[in-house]
């Protein structure tokens, strides 16, 4: 479903009827309609990482449009996430990351993200079409999730021993 932010208006849909196909090769034809009928540029398409597939995002860019999506553990990501992590953990050392705080409901100050930003360039061919861009790749530490994670890693850790 495709919806119009902040109404949320549903734009267009699609009825996916089996659980048991890929459902990446949906998003291109409900950006299609959406296009069509909104007929404007610079709009922002916000989805899952099956949206993120290379061709979709190539699509996106060539109508004009941007994206916001996570990227998958594949590909040129994969092979870049561990020097991502790398500069990360190096930033992270000399104090150099972004930090995103919220207000907790007491008033303080409370870190929900850390992390960088850099640049790679990309290009497609979409329908006959040389497509090239910048992509803009952020790299994010959740510190919420981080933790979860370090207490399921040592509950797993525990029970194996």
């Amino acid at each position: 479903m495709a919806g119009l932010d902040p109404l949320g208006m549903p734009l267009a849909l699609v009825v996916v009827s089996s659980g048991e196909t890929a459902d990446d090769g949906l998003y291109v034809p409900i950006i299609k309609r959406v296009d069509e009928s909104l007929n404007k540029v610079g709009l922002l398409y916000v989805g899952d990482c099956k949206m993120s597939a290379f061709e979709t995002r190539s699509y996106i860019i060539k109508q004009q449009n941007n994206y916001l999506s996570p990227l998958p553990l594949t590909g040129e990501t994969a092979r870049d996430m561990e020097n991502g992590i790398d500069i990360g953990v190096e930033k992270d050392l000399n104090h150099d990351l972004e930090m995103v705080y919220r207000q907790d409901e007491d008033g303080k100050d409370v870190l929900i993200a850390a992390g960088y930003e850099f640049e790679r360039e990309q290009s497609s061919v979409v329908d006959e079409t040389e497509v090239e861009w910048t992509e803009r790749v952020l790299v994010i530490k959740s510190p919420v999730l981080a933790s979860q994670k370090i207490k399921g890693l040592e509950k797993r850790l525990n029970t194996a021993q």
